[in-house]
């Protein structure tokens, strides 16, 4: 859609963002004293980022995610039929002629595209309750959550194309009201999903099976995986949202910023924050994206200009640069069990050794009844650490066995 010239924005913001780095976290503590700067659903932590947690009781499970030839084939005709839409704009395109009926032709199209986001929003909702419920299953969860991203991102792909053709670097433009309603529902549908493109990725055949634990409500989901020694977590909250109400947010960008920083003090603060970066810049929308890159890794938060709260969280950390906040162990014979707790919402390393100290190698894993892999040649496996109380299973090769209790995360 029709955006300022981001040479504006781009320097505007440049220099709010050394500024907040240079000043630290008091910019974003100090920026809202109307007594209503906190967010219910944002847990804190000590020494590492807060994080969004749902508020209501969930569903929690590990589910192992492979290649699905169904998902990769659905995949490549939803690409396919965009393809189709964008070529049959184009050959229409053709035949119209001037600026203003080009504008109008754009503008019919941008209403089919609206009118489908709104459908695959209502999906996104009925998919949350159904898979919470247990009406669907992990499986078919996980390949539907992948096909209404599919979906999803081939609706941009064409929303982008229209613009270019139509929009781009001419005076012609919708309706600040039509750019505003469509820009929010967009980007409140199309925020950064890393543990759904390494879902995808799992299915196509394009990258490695994955373990993937799952939290899941009504109107939550949270997936969070462990990737290549990298702690990987998406949590969505939709009730956090309110598409279509006045934005609070009247400095925009910088109150939006400014927020982010008041809701993650250390992630924003001065000895921890490594850059800031508010992204999707779009000047008529309700919804705001913040990256910040801090010293355990990096934070994306999107957030309701109307709520002014957090409806989507990213986290990515390096899990040897977390705290550990507490271990467990157990023995049995000579069998011994360590499970070391970081922060909530985060990783847990379990470690296996004989009762002379040295690593056993192959352990099968599980958490409650839920296989979540083997050791390594250390003897040990990064797992995500559930929300609850659980019990650690081990097993050897040998069939010696010792379970390791868990409290729930803090």
């Amino acid at each position: 859609m029709p955006k300022v010239p981001r040479v504006v924005i781009f320097f505007t913001l440049c220099v709010f963002c050394l500024f907040v780095v240079g000043s630290g976290v008091t910019v974003a503590v100090d920026a809202f004293q109307d007594g209503n700067s906190d967010q219910e659903t944002i847990e804190t932590v000590e020494d590492s980022t807060n994080y969004l947690s749902p508020a209501v009781e969930t569903d929690d499970q590990y589910q192992e995610v492979s290649i699905d030839v169904a998902s990769a084939v659905d995949s490549s005709a939803q690409e396919l039929q965009t393809e189709h839409d964008i070529r049959s704009f184009t050959r229409e395109l053709q035949f119209v002629d001037g600026i203003e009926t080009q504008g109008e032709l754009g503008q019919k199209r941008l209403e089919v595209v609206e009118g489908r986001y709104l459908a695959l929003d209502q999906r996104q909702q009925a998919l949350f309750e159904q898979y919470s419920t247990g009406e669907m299953s992990s499986n078919r969860f996980a390949r539907e959550l992948v096909r209404l991203g599919t979906a999803i991102k081939t609706q941009r792909s064409y929303r982008e194309r229209i613009f270019t053709e139509v929009y781009d670097g001419r005076p012609t433009a919708p309706s600040e009201d039509f750019q505003r309603r469509f820009n929010s529902l967009e980007l409140s549908l199309t925020p950064e999903q890393p543990v759904t493109e390494r879902l995808r990725s799992a299915m196509t055949g394009a990258g490695d099976p994955a373990l993937v634990y799952s939290q899941s409500a009504e109107e939550v989901l949270v997936l969070a995986t462990i990737d290549d020694e990298t702690y990987v977590r998406q949590a969505t909250l939709r009730d956090e949202r309110n598409l279509g109400a006045e934005d609070q947010f009247t400095d925009l960008w910088r109150d939006a910023t400014n927020r982010a920083g008041s809701l993650y003090p250390w992630a924003f603060s001065s000895e921890n924050l490594r850059d800031v970066d508010p992204f999707n810049l779009e000047v008529y929308s309700q919804v705001y994206a913040v990256r910040a890159q801090h010293s355990h890794g990096e934070l994306s938060v999107y957030l309701d200009g109307a709520t002014r709260n957090v409806f989507h969280e990213n986290q990515l950390k390096r899990v040897q640069s977390l705290p550990v906040t507490q271990s467990v162990q157990n023995e049995s014979d000579d069998l011994v069990g360590n499970v070391s707790l970081t922060n909530g919402a985060g990783p847990m390393l379990v470690s296996v050794t004989d009762d002379a100290g040295a690593p056993i190698e192959d352990a099968s894993i599980i958490v409650d009844s839920d296989p979540v892999g083997l050791t390594d040649s250390d003897g040990e496996l990064w797992v995500v650490q559930p929300s609850g109380e659980a019990e650690v299973g081990i097993t050897t090769e040998g069939d010696e066995t010792v379970s390791v209790q868990i409290p729930e995360s803090d």
